[in-house]
């Protein structure tokens, strides 16, 4: 009798695990952190997502996130951090890359397929700024999912972002 709840408590607890991933996967593949000149960095953050069961779309905008306010559902939402601190000094160029197609002005993945996103950033700083401490982070993942007709706005915030930062620039 034992064996058969260890047996089942088991079996519930892979069942749970498996379970949530079996339906959705996203997560970083690759990142980068380049100075490009002494004012200059160019941030790169991969990954992949994608829904065995639902069409997915997503943004090809990228906006830096400021301190009062987010992006919302318009782009793919990031900080630049200095030691895990928000740092507002500088401008920025981003753009969200792939080999997805693209439908109404947004990537489009059908269901049961998965693909690969790339955040390209510019930061450019003033003169006498530091570079050395400085990443880029993904906070927010807006994603629009339709199931049968039905279009869902998503948005996947920085604590389901697990990983989504580069490192320091090289």
């Amino acid at each position: 009798m034992k064996e058969i709840k260890i047996l089942y408590t088991s079996l519930f607890l892979v069942v749970g695990l498996l379970l949530p991933q079996a339906g959705f996967a996203y997560g970083v593949v690759d990142q980068t952190a380049q100075t490009i000149s002494q004012n200059t960095v160019l941030y790169t953050i991969t990954y992949k997502f994608g829904f065995l069961n639902r069409e997915t779309y997503l943004p090809i905008a990228a906006v830096r996130s400021t301190l009062e306010q987010d992006s919302g559902l318009y782009g793919v939402s990031y900080d630049i951090l200095d030691n895990g601190e928000y740092f507002g000094l500088g401008n920025t160029t981003s753009l969200v890359l792939s080999k997805a197609e693209i439908k109404d002005n947004l990537y489009y993945l059908p269901e049961g397929k998965s693909g690969e996103f790339t955040l390209v950033t510019l930061l450019y700083l003033p003169d006498g700024v530091n570079v050395t401490d400085l990443t880029m982070k993904i906070n927010q993942q807006p994603l629009i999912l339709v199931k049968d007709g039905e279009k869902r706005p998503i948005l996947i915030e920085e604590n389901e972002l697990i990983g989504f930062e580069t490192s320091t620039p090289s």
